[in-house]
């Protein structure tokens, strides 16, 4: 058992023995991820020149067909820094910590 430090604390760390299978799905799952992260960079690119084209209209039409549309969306959120400026005792007892697993250091 190795022991690590986060944030200074000190916090257990137990290891498991990985076959070879899950070691070539370790490998695959880092690819997957290089290839999200090569394609979300070409959705970006391909979503500015979308929108570009639309300049001041809602819809994209080619030989009378519709082939885009500009769809309004919305969402409510807390502001976070007022809440904490304006009411910092408010702030503090509704926040709230999610803890959650995250795969790191990826073997390829």
């Amino acid at each position: 058992m190795a022991e690590a430090v986060v944030s200074g604390v000190a916090s257990a760390t137990t290891t498991a023995k990985a076959t070879s299978k899950i070691v070539a799905a370790v490998s695959d799952f880092a690819a997957v991820k290089a290839e999200i992260t090569r394609l979300e960079k070409i959705k970006a690119a391909l979503a500015d020149t979308i929108t570009e084209a639309f300049g001041d209209a809602r819809v994209l039409v080619h030989r009378n067909i519709e082939i885009a549309r500009l769809d309004e969306r919305s969402r409510t959120t807390t502001d976070d820094a007022k809440l904490l400026k304006d009411f910092p005792e408010v702030h503090a007892a509704t926040r709230k910590t999610t803890t959650y697993d995250v795969i790191v250091n990826i073997h390829r």
